[in-house]
């Protein structure tokens, strides 16, 4: 069934609007971007549909085909949930925040992405909200502002402490193509994927985390511990990306280990991320394969959210002649792994690696999505 005619059967009927909006596989720029540093994320094809019928009685009724009916739920004033109606609510708050009053609706979800696999699901659902609302109330928004609502809406009010790569990518991401993105001033550039001799494949783990579970805060809360030890220190500092790689020598013996580790990660993994680029365009494909190797390798020992089911299953796909790199995507603790492989090695991926990391982890992963 199709993701309209799936929304079509929730609601029993047509909805007033409907959008949708894309997961995202990050190939590399883990954890930089709320440190306004570069990253490279694109599209999948799997994502989110939303459909919106209005409601007279000023609240939001939430039916999903996963999780069934929830709500419903006032409008205003924002109060938390703990099922997945907080996303549409939070969406609708940071739309009042610009003086935009929504009325009561019913919304309808349906998705094919992993939830808490690291391909950006809630992201996805939030731009779709906003997407459909603006197309509901005529709003008139561009997608930049669609990605920006979608920001506020996690980071203040769902109350996860992201960066902006996940919303733009949903808002702006080009099929076939990875996004460049430069979190500090948002300039964007859509880079071809050369998907005539490589494939990115997005590997589910099967294991699962979830972001406002503490750990990913934790991270974020590390890090910005070294920013501001950074920025007390020497002039021009705002964010991580202003650290230097003599900083970081020099703060060896001063600063928190735990902060130094996190913060030599994001100086490293924003360098990785151009010459990523670089190595792309210039067809080098061993290259772009050992910069995801040290991302991961950087993910798993510096900055500490890997964990030994994804850290299996990245070394046996790295095992498969043809694949020249693989890292785990996302925040980490469980989900994907995005592997960088000749086309013609895909097969021997599903048919060797695949079962080597199920009898390793005990959990059968699979493939989500093929670039």
């Amino acid at each position: 069934m199709s993701g309209s005619d799936e929304i079509h059967r929730l609601l029993g009927r047509n909805p007033t609007a409907a959008a949708f909006a894309p997961g995202r596989v990050n190939l590399i720029g883990e954890h930089v971007d709320y440190h306004d540093g570069v990253v490279l994320p694109a599209p999948l094809e799997q994502g989110t549909w939303v459909g919106i019928a209005p409601r007279a009685d000023g609240s939001v009724d939430c039916v999903s085909s996963r999780f069934g009916r929830v709500g419903p739920h006032r409008v205003t004033p924002f109060a938390r949930t703990d099922d997945f109606s907080i996303y549409p609510l939070a969406l609708v708050a940071a739309l009042r925040e610009r003086g935009i009053d929504v009325p009561g609706f019913t919304l309808a979800v349906h998705g094919d992405l992993p939830i808490g696999g690291g391909v950006s699901s809630s992201a996805s659902l939030l731009v779709a909200c906003a997407r459909a609302i603006d197309a509901w109330l005529g709003l008139g928004l561009d997608a930049a502002t669609h990605a920006a609502l979608a920001h506020r809406a996690e980071r203040e009010y769902v109350g996860v402490a992201c960066g902006t790569m996940d919303q733009t990518v949903a808002a702006l991401g080009r099929a076939g193509c990875a996004l460049r993105l430069d979190c500090r001033t948002g300039a964007t550039e859509s880079i071809p994927l050369p998907r005539e001799r490589v494939a990115v494949v997005v590997v589910d783990s099967g294991t699962r985390r979830a972001l406002q579970d503490g750990r990913y805060n934790a991270c974020v809360a590390e890090s910005g511990v070294a920013s501001r030890w950074f920025a007390a220190r020497r002039g021009g500092i705002t964010a991580l990306r202003d650290v230097s790689a003599s900083d970081l020598a020099a703060a060896a013996g001063r600063l928190d280990a735990i902060a130094l580790r996190r913060a030599r990660h994001v100086v490293e993994e924003i360098a990785r991320v151009d010459a990523f680029v670089a190595a792309l365009r210039a067809g080098d494909d061993a290259r772009c394969g050992s910069l995801l190797d040290a991302s991961h390798a950087s993910l798993r020992d510096l900055y500490e959210v890997s964990t030994p089911q994804l850290d299996a299953l990245v070394g046996e796909c790295r095992a498969i002649d043809g694949v020249f790199g693989a890292r785990l995507t996302g925040a980490g603790f469980g989900g994907a792994i995005v592997v960088w492989c000749r086309r013609d090695a895909v097969e021997r991926l599903e048919r060797e690696a695949l079962p080597r990391a199920q009898q390793r982890n005990g959990i059968a992963p699979r493939v989500l999505a093929m670039l």
